[in-house]
């Protein structure tokens, strides 16, 4: 597409400008129609519903269905940054010049938005080796939470000790091993959460978070559902593509963090310099530092997005796999009915835990980009699919 608008030799900066605000056009409309179409299709693949009431079967599969679009999702948001970036890039280059190098600059613009691509792959893996290492014994000191142990059972309160029978009885209701259980004695607020370390390897190891306030709140019916709901995450190996979301959008953050530091050097160089040349090939330099600038801060924000919606999706696949484990979704409805009656708060004081929001049971933060449903929606779900009377 760029070779057809190369500025032709001998042309005037207004036809420059033309032909570059052509171009951008022409990729954006591009851009643009991909993108109406994608949000066809997120429409219909988000709105399918399963045809039998009750079949969690079927619930689940139309679950996994939906979350895995969403992270297709992903990748064509990367696509269209990539295509932005070249278009921009080249188009810069374009207006720049009187004469026709329209080979390097799709060269130029070429091989920028493969080091943009490099910046990506890099810190997506670099982040993601970063947290899989130490990930639960990390997370236990981020959260100030204690880990309690079946042999350390009679020095445990009474409630402690139910939230280790009930979480053994839900390991083997899920077919999962016993995992690593941390209490959260100093939030009060009634929340959960599933986390884990090595996935996919042989020393592969899950743990669950609980909080006080969840322990004071619940019944044993009640804490078996939300503890099932963590199970669900771990056996759905939500904890290993929480990581890798998180990773990505930490990778994007890095392309804009790149377009900044270049920017910040290129002024602190320029002070007292007085080539106009210099000042000029500087000048192409920051506009496109301000383009990666502009684009990671673009690709952070709508990754977020998409985070958040893959996020509230695999929450209701797990209120869903919840009730498979328990048999008894009254029980899930009863304990998310009782935190909106008791008006009890589901906020982690924990300033540090915002990190790990879309882990938790419970929306642990308020906030434009929420990562759980909402507790009304969560209750209507249930009882609409398992027939649940209100």
């Amino acid at each position: 597409m760029q070779f057809l608008f190369a500025i032709k030799e001998g042309s005037g900066l207004i036809e420059a400008t033309f032909l570059m605000i052509n171009n951008l056009l022409l990729t954006s409309c591009f851009i643009v129609v991909t993108s109406l179409v994608v949000f066809v299709i997120t429409y219909f693949v988000l709105g399918k519903e399963n045809k039998l009431k009750g079949d969690i079967y079927e619930l689940q599969d139309i679950s996994k269905m939906k979350i895995l679009w969403l992270n297709v999702l992903f990748f064509i948001l990367l696509f269209f940054i990539l295509l932005f970036t070249y278009s921009v890039i080249f188009n810069i280059l374009a207006m720049s010049y009187k004469q026709s190098y329209h080979i390097a600059f799709v060269i130029v613009a070429f091989v920028l938005s493969v080091f943009m691509f490099f910046i990506v792959f890099f810190a997506y893996f670099y982040k993601k080796v970063d947290m899989g290492e130490q990930a639960i014994t990390n997370l236990a000191k981020m959260l100030e939470a204690r880990e309690i142990k079946e042999e350390s059972k009679k020095v445990l309160t009474l409630k402690a000790r139910r939230a280790l029978e009930v979480i053994k009885e839900m390991s083997i209701a899920a077919n999962m091993p016993m995992p690593q259980v941390f209490l959260m004695l100093k939030e009060s607020g009634v929340n959960a959460l599933c986390t884990g370390e090595n996935f996919g390897k042989k020393d592969e190891k899950i743990a669950i978070f609980i909080t006080k306030g969840a322990l004071d709140t619940f019944n044993k019916e009640e804490l078996q559902a939300v503890i099932g709901h963590e199970f669900s995450h771990a056996f759905h190996k939500d904890v290993a593509l929480n990581l890798k979301m998180l990773s990505l959008v930490f990778a994007l953050g890095c392309v804009s963090l790149v377009g900044e530091v270049v920017m910040k050097v290129i002024k602190m160089g320029n002070r007292g310099s007085g080539s106009s040349d210099g000042n000029k090939s500087m000048g192409y330099v920051v506009m496109i530092a301000w383009v990666f600038y502009a684009v990671g801060a673009l690709g952070v924000l709508f990754s977020r997005i998409l985070q958040a919606a893959v996020s509230r999706q695999k929450e209701y696949l797990a209120d869903i796999s919840s009730v498979q484990y328990t048999r008894n979704p009254q029980a899930l409805i009863n304990a998310l009915k009782k935190l909106i009656e008791l008006q009890k708060k589901t906020t982690i004081k924990n300033p540090q835990a915002k990190g790990c929001a879309h882990m938790f049971f419970l929306k642990p933060f308020n906030g434009i980009f929420a990562t759980h449903p909402s507790l009304e929606n969560r209750i209507k779900n249930l009882q609409k699919h398992f027939g649940v009377l209100e």
